[in-house]
């Protein structure tokens, strides 16, 4: 291919990862609709219309709605808020390398523990790879010796290797159970589309069970890798509620709540709907509650971090096993979701000259 050639690709390329981007951005403008369609009075100044936009005006032209709106809810004033078009369509897109081909499998399920080995992670049973059963050592079985394998267990949970956010596509089964009918442990495993893994279920911390014994409640901690050294931009952790063993509070109607730098939740939680609370169903007050070994969980992800590079900001899913040992379930280095960490912390960037580095840096404005 010529060098004229090579420079129409390049242009088409650019094109068309434009268009992407717009029609991205137009998608989750949509979506949160209702923060730009609110009214919002008596806004301080901090967040005011001309406060924001002489924030924003060197990096992209956003709306102050959304400052106004994180403002309303949680009392914080700052125009330094994410908006989620912004952070979806150009933030996470930029930082994270998302266009590189190849991405995927930093995310697939049956690699994890290849690429973060060492730290512990939830055991594998059962991988299916493009149609190919492989027990946990990727040496090839049959369906019926990987369902053999899942019998012996007696409950496992079986996931999408690739894109189970929100607990989409996750199924537990336990062979002992009266209400499986006709259901087997092959029929589960043959009636999955797509690759998949099949686990082992977790056993959580008892201080983590005391928010909500049904599910695995976890620690979700957004991490930087910027010149060099890594740092914890925001911590959460995500509880769930009874009759529901996921804990997501998109899927689950579970709540989310902002740790402080110690791993103590603060002052409230929110549910999917961004309502606040300070109490959980429980009765148990959500202020002061401490998740267990919170420094190991912050040593163990910001080490990790450093071996996938090529992304600049992950949001890691990590719970406490029952002996004290930091678990990692997953790590979202596509879009890794904002609006709970500034719900319930404040901007996801509060540092202004960071701020200032890390947007020219997305914006091409350097």
């Amino acid at each position: 291919m010529g060098s004229f050639a090579r420079r129409v690709l390049r242009c088409f390329q650019a094109l068309r990862m434009k268009r992407q981007i717009v029609k991205q951005g137009e998608t989750y403008r949509r979506r949160d609709s209702f923060v730009l369609k609110s009214e919002i009075k008596d806004v301080p100044q901090e967040v005011s219309a001309s406060e924001v936009e002489s924030v924003w005006r060197k990096y992209d032209k956003i709306s102050p709605k959304w400052a106004q709106y994180y403002w309303s809810l949680n009392g914080i004033a700052s125009p330094y808020y994410i908006p989620s078009d912004f952070w979806f369509s150009r933030f996470c897109r930029t930082m994270n390398s998302r266009d590189r081909f190849g991405w995927p499998l930093f995310q697939d399920k049956n690699y994890l523990d290849l690429i973060f080995a060492g730290v512990r992670q939830p055991e594998i049973i059962v991988r299916n790879v493009s149609g190919q059963y492989l027990n946990a050592d990727f040496l090839p079985i049959t369906a019926e010796e990987a369902a053999a394998l899942c019998e012996k267990e007696g409950e496992f949970i079986v996931k999408p290797s690739i894109e189970s956010k929100g607990g989409k596509g996750i199924e537990f089964f336990d062979c002992a159970a009266e209400e499986n009918g006709e259901k087997t442990a092959l029929s589960v495993l043959q009636g999955r589309s797509g690759d998949f893994v099949v686990q082992r279920i977790l056993r959580q911390h008892h201080k983590m069970a005391e928010l909500n014994p049904e599910s695995i409640n976890t620690v979700r901690v957004m991490t930087l890798l910027w010149k060099g050294k890594t740092c914890v931009l925001s911590a959460l952790v995500r509880i769930g509620v009874k009759g529901c063993r996921i804990d997501n509070p998109h899927t689950s109607n579970g709540f989310s709540c902002v740790l402080d730098a110690e791993g103590k939740m603060t002052e409230k939680a929110f549910d999917r709907d961004w309502r606040p609370y300070t109490t959980l169903p429980n009765g148990m007050a959500v202020r002061g509650f401490e998740v267990p070994y919170y420094d190991r969980i912050v040593d163990t992800v910001l080490n990790l971090h450093y071996r996938v590079p090529h992304f600049r900001i992950i949001g890691w899913d990590m719970t406490v096993s029952e002996d004290g040992e930091p678990t990692m379930i997953e790590a979202n280095l596509d879009y890794p979701e904002i609006y709970f960490h500034q719900l319930g912390g404040g901007p996801l960037i509060r540092d202004p000259k960071l701020f200032d580095e890390i947007m020219s840096f997305v914006t091409g404005k350097r």
